[in-house]
């Protein structure tokens, strides 16, 4: 099932394995559709999967292993066939005897393996010939026969798609193709077409470009988070202010927003200078950073914005050059922990920082360290033992911070033998 850009799968039956084994050499690995539509099931059928080093002779598993004899069981693999009731025998595949023009037909093949083996084939062929009609599938176009038949139903999306992408192996696609695809009532269309126009991006087409303007305001979530990562292969700076659009505009879509920050990051030639002024620094150090770039741009970039400028909206204050984020790294490891209320560099905002403490101290420390190392600050690195002292130190504190709060807390001071005191 698709939710908002997520694929969300369940268990066939409630609360119920689909297939179980009470023998402990059953190890199922993988499961496929056959072309007689039954699911085949590959069973390793194996004693022991787990590492050498997991099973050596002083290991706590080696007696169960000798016991049950599980080091005997090598070599014995088989595939499993599934038949669901009523099963009947189809005709037995004969594709690689097939012209082009059967291959076109069997890409509306009620099972995914004849299609899936119909558009590998007319790939390897290359034949150009069939371009047309492929075209026509792909667009859901119907003979004059097929009209007349108005019972019949309409091409399914997949076979649709599979027609566009067999187009795009022989190197068939034009933009008129494209531009009636981004029109597509199938949001799987729309993807597959976005998908498509990336050579195009790259090459700085802009005729595609601007009809692709239609996609930041896409009703479906999936086609919105296609479109994001297409964008990193755009060239101009249009590409680059639609994802900070994206970005701001769907902050509560984890997926989408990890979609803009991808490509967004992509090329980032801010990245590569982020990484030249840490390259003194030890490898863990840059590593904070590195991983801090990533959290702030994920999360943090949606109110202070990706240059840590603010943005136009003024929801969340600046931190590039800020005094508290240059300052005392024990203050800012407690606003990340419970959250910051009130004013900020004598301005009010409208929304109250949430507090971060669910996420361990490693992402705290990475954050801290990138935005102090970032965005026009140069402060020190901030390490995941300090975070978890501080949130020592917090224990079940549930309310935000003022600033003025938070100022009258005494510094801690470096003293003779490497302890602290306040």
């Amino acid at each position: 099932m698709d939710k908002n850009g997520e694929t969300i799968l369940k268990n066939a039956y409630d609360r119920a394995e689909f297939l179980t084994s009470s023998d402990m050499n059953f190890r199922p690995i993988n499961t496929f559709t056959g072309p007689d539509g039954c699911l085949y099931i590959v069973d390793m059928y194996h004693g022991i999967i787990q590492e050498s080093d997991w099973t050596k002779e002083d290991s706590y598993l080696r007696p169960q292993i000798l016991r049950k004899k599980l080091d005997k069981n090598i070599g014995r693999g088989r595939i499993y066939r599934l038949v669901h009731d009523g099963y009947k025998p189809g005709p037995k595949p004969n594709l690689l005897n097939a012209d082009s023009h059967e291959l076109v037909k069997t890409l509306s093949h009620t099972n995914g393996w004849w299609r899936d083996n119909a558009q590998k084939l007319l790939v390897i062929r290359g034949d150009k010939s069939v371009a047309p009609e492929l075209e026509s599938l792909a667009l859901g176009k119907k003979t004059f026969w097929e009209k007349l038949a108005f019972w019949k139903d309409k091409t399914p999306v997949a076979t649709r798609v599979q027609a566009l992408w067999v187009l795009e192996g022989l190197h068939a696609v034009n933009k008129d193709l494209l531009l009636k695809a981004y029109d597509d009532a199938e949001p799987a269309m729309r993807a597959a077409a976005i998908r498509i126009s990336e050579p195009w991006l790259a090459n700085g087409d802009t005729v595609l470009l601007l009809q692709m303007e239609r996609f930041k305001k896409d009703p479906d979530a999936g086609v919105r988070i296609q479109f994001a990562l297409s964008l990193r292969y755009g060239k101009s700076a249009k590409e680059k202010e639609w994802l900070k659009e994206l970005a701001n505009n769907e902050a509560d879509n984890k997926f989408l927003v990890s979609a803009t920050t991808k490509s967004l990051m992509e090329g980032d030639e801010a990245l590569d200078k982020l990484k030249a002024s840490i390259s003194s620094m030890t490898w863990r150090d840059k590593k904070l950073v590195i991983n801090g770039a990533v959290n702030f741009k994920q999360l943090c970039s949606t109110c202070h914005g990706p240059d840590g400028k603010g943005l136009p909206s003024m929801i969340a204050p600046p931190l590039a050059g800020a005094e508290v984020v240059n300052g005392r790294s024990d203050i800012l490891i407690r606003i990340l922990l419970n959250g910051l209320k009130g004013p900020a560099g004598n301005k009010n905002y409208p929304d109250v920082m949430p507090a971060l403490a669910n996420n361990n101290d490693e992402y705290i420390a990475s954050v801290l360290s990138y935005i102090r190392n970032s965005l026009g600050n140069k402060a020190g690195v901030v390490q995941p033992d300090d975070v978890k002292k501080i949130r020592k130190e917090i224990g079940n504190r549930q309310t935000a911070w003022t600033l003025k709060e938070l100022e009258k807390l005494p510094a801690e001071v470096t003293v003779k033998g490497g302890k602290t005191k306040k």
